[in-house]
């Protein structure tokens, strides 16, 4: 369009009316119209030009995810609210907010994505850092077979405690929080995020812990200690106070017997049941609560060792449940070797006295 003098012109781009533009084109060729005809356009601002294409293309032809990441960042950019966006193209508000952590994610990986190198799984990988540099060390520090959604988030959260891990959970988001440590939220999993402060959390939690321990301490343990994780391995190193069965009272000779019954016709039943039945899991279900019973009232039935049992301790742990557990009657390791040691000594001491005596057919055999 004409800008002033001379042929100075000032240029716009075309956001819509690609379908006018061609119908105009086909009423030239059958000569309704002169190539010079006069057509009316609408020129507007570029914040709403792109909102005018962003319209068009998500509503009528669907366009690169990418280009709408662009597209509501740059509206944003422009000034409009989150909320505004939200109402103009009638999505929820978090929508947009993903668009925009998916825009944010470094230039390198959305052109990656643009050419079909790298899922929209990625990118939402990397959304969890804002920072791009950071974005692409985590990248090329990763071997190619790592280079998966989950490798990606991994890398770049390794400093970070997940929201769902049983120490978050122990220590409390509101605790973590009181503590002035900083949450991550993640936008696209909202039972996900994250305490930033690892640090921090390991330390609410050993706090915590301690308190339990002192409690422990104060019933006359000969030790206690303090370990956020206590795993199987962890747990194998220790061992535990030998116990030997005693004199059981009627009472609760009575409920054994009852409950051997009790399984003994479970178990008729279990035998019989077509196993695809809804009535199998059932009683299944019941037969392992009847074992659990057995297995606690004949442990209930016996009695520690007293000289292992002077040397017994707890350790205070987090469950897999995100609450405090604590391992009664174990011995240190150096301690239960000792035992073990002394029991080896106790059994040779007792085994019989004099020559071996081999029958004649092993005797042939080694001999030959």
């Amino acid at each position: 369009c004409p800008q002033g003098e001379g042929d100075e012109r000032a240029t716009h781009a075309v956001v819509a009316g690609g379908r006018r533009w061609r119908a105009l084109q086909r009423l030239v060729e059958q000569g309704r119209i002169t190539p010079d005809y006069p057509v009316p356009c609408l020129i507007v601002s570029y914040e709403r030009a792109v909102e005018i294409s962003l319209a068009e293309n998500s509503g009528r032809e669907p366009m690169h995810p990418a280009d709408e990441f662009e597209a509501f960042r740059q509206l944003i950019d422009a000034g409009q609210s989150i909320e505004d966006v939200a109402a103009r193209f009638g999505v929820a508000p978090v929508v947009v907010e993903r668009r925009l952590k998916l825009a944010n994610v470094s230039p390198t990986f959305i052109t990656l994505y643009r050419e079909g190198e790298m899922t929209l799984e990625h990118l939402m990988a990397f959304a969890v850092s804002d920072d791009h540099e950071r974005q692409e060390q985590a990248w090329k520090a990763l071997k190619a077979y790592e280079r998966t959604p989950h490798g990606i988030r991994q890398a770049l959260t390794q400093h970070e405690v997940c929201a769902r891990a049983s120490i978050a959970r122990f220590v409390g988001i509101k605790a973590y929080q009181k503590a002035g440590g900083a949450v991550r939220r993640d936008l696209f999993d909202e039972e996900e995020g994250a305490m930033l402060d690892g640090e921090l959390v390991r330390r609410l939690a050993s706090e915590k812990l301690e308190k339990h321990a002192t409690r422990l301490k104060a019933e006359g343990l000969a030790w206690v200690e303090v370990r956020p994780e206590f795993d199987y391995a962890d747990r194998a190193a220790y061992g535990r106070v030998r116990t030997t069965p005693r004199a059981r009272s009627a009472d609760e000779q009575r409920q054994l017997d009852t409950l051997r019954a009790t399984r003994y016709e479970i178990q008729a039943r279990v035998e019989t049941a077509d196993t695809e039945d809804a009535v199998y899991d059932t009683l299944v279900g019941q037969l392992e609560d009847v074992d659990s019973q057995i297995s606690a009232l004949e442990e209930q039935c016996t009695v520690p060792d007293p000289e292992q049992q002077a040397l017994a301790g707890a350790v205070v742990s987090i469950g897999r449940d995100g609450k405090v557990h604590i391992a009664r009657d174990l011995l240190k390791p150096e301690d239960a070797s000792r035992f073990t040691q002394a029991d080896k000594a106790r059994q040779r001491a007792a085994a019989p006295k004099g020559p071996r005596v081999h029958s004649a057919a092993l005797v042939r055999r080694l001999s030959s």
